[in-house]
């Protein structure tokens, strides 16, 4: 019995654990892809103002 309720314990921790793991990987890609696209956005903003500074000049 003692065994069956550390083995239960056990379980519950190790799911417990890969639930977090989980929880914490998909945050992890939000935060990747957010990232990107925030980098992707302002890289475009910058590229579009040397576009505008080029014309200018032009």
């Amino acid at each position: 019995m003692n065994r069956y309720c550390i083995h239960l314990a056990m379980h519950k921790l190790f799911s417990n654990i890969s639930k977090l793991l989980n929880n914490i990987y998909n945050l992890v890609v939000v935060l990747f892809f957010v990232l990107l696209s925030v980098w992707d956005f302002f890289y475009g903003m910058h590229q579009n103002f040397s576009c505008l500074n080029y014309r200018i000049k032009l």
